[in-house]
């Protein structure tokens, strides 16, 4: 695990993948807010995500499912604080679904 120290860390994204087969397109989500869960749908492999963010007023938004909501186990992960706008979860993350 790398440690970030520095607030120019936080500022850069790190790109994974493709992962996939032939089919589907490129996506991407941009929260209105912090993301303070990300819903997982797996069976082997990732089969959808979908996310929860809190605007600034509060309001929860949740994202479309990205892929196909399918697969036998679903995980959860919550974020326990919100620490948007002062720490940002930032990732990216190509990923195609047929």
């Amino acid at each position: 695990m790398e440690v970030l120290n520095s607030k120019q860390d936080y500022q850069s994204s790190i790109k994974v993948g493709p992962w996939g087969g032939v089919g589907g397109a490129p996506w991407n989500y941009m929260a209105n807010g912090g993301i303070v869960e990300i819903t997982i749908n797996h069976e082997g492999i990732i089969n959808s995500l979908s996310f929860k963010s809190v605007c600034a007023n509060k309001e929860e938004k949740c994202s479309r499912n990205f892929g196909l909501k399918r697969g036998k186990t679903t995980k959860l992960l919550q974020f326990k604080y919100n620490l948007w706008p002062q720490r940002k979860l930032h990732f990216e993350l190509e990923m195609r679904f047929s």
